[in-house]
């Protein structure tokens, strides 16, 4: 029998063997894939996403349940970058000057974990962004390119 899960985040879809499924257990495959799939009691694609460290422990004070795995390093890095997209939407959707504040605080976090996946540093990173910006320049200026000559070089890719 297969199980076909659609509409995962990343607009992912994927289809598994019902073998995939350990008994017992909430979620399909190894915790060191590439894509880990949570299954609800109803059979049904749970929440499935990154949480902070304390959010199970916060859950559990509320009286819930909550159904976690610790990721392997591959699914980890690639729930990261999910993170860092899902954290950008939500800065771009940021009514007030508070919650700009806070959605960047959330992109930072995740930026430092994300990096740390590569074994980079924020002063590395930092650095590497003082060099571009000393190459390139930085967005001050905001202009948006149209288009260029047919055939010209691009020296900026």
């Amino acid at each position: 029998m297969f199980l076909s899960l659609g509409g995962m985040p990343s607009e992912l879809s994927a289809v598994f063997l019902e073998s995939d499924v350990a008994e017992g257990s909430d979620f399909i495959g190894d915790p060191s894939a590439d894509v880990l799939i949570s299954i609800d009691e109803r059979g049904g694609a749970g929440m499935g996403k990154l949480v902070r460290d304390r959010i199970p422990e916060i859950i559990r004070q509320s009286g819930r349940t909550p159904c976690v795995t610790t990721l392997g390093e591959p699914a980890y890095r690639h729930a990261l970058h999910d993170k860092l997209l899902e954290e950008a939407a939500e800065l771009r959707k940021a009514q007030n000057r508070d919650e700009v504040v806070d959605e960047f605080g959330d992109l930072l976090e995740v930026l430092t974990a994300l990096a740390a996946t590569y074994d980079v540093t924020l002063d590395t990173i930092t650095e590497a962004a003082r060099t571009k910006r000393a190459e390139r320049g930085g967005f001050e200026m905001r202009f948006w390119l149209d288009d260029t000559d047919p055939g010209a070089p691009e020296p900026w890719r």
